[in-house]
């Protein structure tokens, strides 16, 4: 049996179902490095966005 894989939402570290749609954001470095931050729901955006 699979289990889904799961992650940590960036604002409310709830859990996050990745085999389901996510909104993300893309944070760059000053050394240039990618970093996709994972979030549960577009008002977690907002929030995070507003901090």
């Amino acid at each position: 049996m699979d289990t889904p894989s799961t992650e940590t939402c960036t604002y409310c570290e709830g859990e996050i179902e990745t085999s389901e749609w996510h909104p993300v954001r893309v944070v760059r470095s000053d050394e240039d490095e990618v970093e996709i931050l994972p979030f549960c729901e577009s008002e977690c955006v907002e929030g995070w966005n507003d901090e």
